[in-house]
């Protein structure tokens, strides 16, 4: 089923899922027309530290959120699903980042 999750923590993974991705695209814009550069350090710009921290939280809370829904409460939706796979990818980058040794 395509629409909009049944249970309000589907509905809250969705919304979760969305900000996080609005808060990339955003930060990608300002990099592409030089509104804002690129730091060097996690320490050289704390307003984006700051901002990718926000990112990922809700990219994580994305995730929780989508998988207690599918797993406790037992949403179908496959915005839910959809969800819970983007809040995967920042765990998956930030135990890349770990096992490189560059965090």
């Amino acid at each position: 089923m395509w629409g909009w999750p049944g249970t309000r923590l589907g509905r809250r993974a969705v919304t979760l899922a969305g900000l996080s991705l609005t808060g990339i695209v955003l930060l990608v814009l300002g990099f592409a027309l030089d509104i804002v550069e690129p730091a060097d350090s996690y320490s050289d710009s704390w307003a984006q530290t700051v901002w990718g921290v926000g990112i990922w939280a809700c990219a994580v809370g994305a995730f929780v959120t989508g998988l207690i829904a599918i797993v406790r409460h037992r949403e179908r939706a496959r915005l839910v699903a959809v969800s819970t796979a983007v809040g995967v990818l920042p765990l998956v980058l930030l135990l890349s980042e770990i096992a490189l040794g560059k965090f």
